[in-house]
């Protein structure tokens, strides 16, 4: 085989991989809204929001994003989080019932810190990985568990949990818990999908 057959061999394995690939058993075409409640070692309890959303590019990849902020603060201290993602995924099934999930992606976190007599304000980016399992459980629950591992500041690699309660087959409501060595972070919310 010459260089020019392979090259059109590789281009035709490229084109047809995602439609020849089993089509995954989950919608991977969502936004939601969550509220949130972290706990970080060192720091007082911190309250806010989540928004996020999937899209499916072909049956088995997606992209992802999500903002999240958090605030929260005592007599000596008050914080302020955010946190901007954006990923590549890709998702197929393992069983009739269940996905195996892959995403990389960037991450980037700000932190403000006030105390007397002033703020400070530290920022990092980095790159995040993932693999999971998505499972329904029955018609209308479905459980899904990750690792995550993020090089923002600190290294970090974190273990998810995460209910999904289904109304229909757009509606549902979401319970999640994330931790890692330091931090426990619980979010619960609304998905729509599509």
């Amino acid at each position: 085989m010459n260089l020019r057959q392979s090259l059109k061999a590789a281009l035709l394995t490229v084109v047809l991989t995602p439609t020849l690939a089993p089509a995954a058993n989950f919608s991977y075409s969502h936004i939601g809204l969550g509220a949130s409640h972290a706990s970080i070692d060192g720091m007082p309890a911190l309250l806010g929001a989540d928004v996020f959303s999937r899209h499916r590019l072909t049956n088995n990849v997606f992209l992802e994003g999500g903002f999240s902020r958090l605030d929260g603060g005592d007599w000596t201290l008050d914080v302020e989080h955010k946190r901007y993602q954006a990923a590549l995924g890709y998702a197929t099934p393992v069983l009739s019932h269940a996905d195996l999930v892959f995403t990389a992606g960037i991450d980037y976190q700000s932190f403000t810190l006030c105390r007397a007599p002033g703020c400070s304000k530290s920022s990092d980016n980095g790159a995040l990985g993932s693999i999971g399992v998505r499972s329904w459980v029955s018609d209308s629950m479905e459980l899904s568990a990750s690792v995550e591992h993020v090089t923002t500041g600190d290294a970090m690699t974190s273990l998810s949990l995460e209910a999904v309660g289904w109304f229909d087959f757009t509606s549902s409501l979401f319970m999640a818990l994330d931790w890692s060595s330091d931090q426990r972070y619980l979010s619960t919310g609304y998905r729509y999908t599509f």
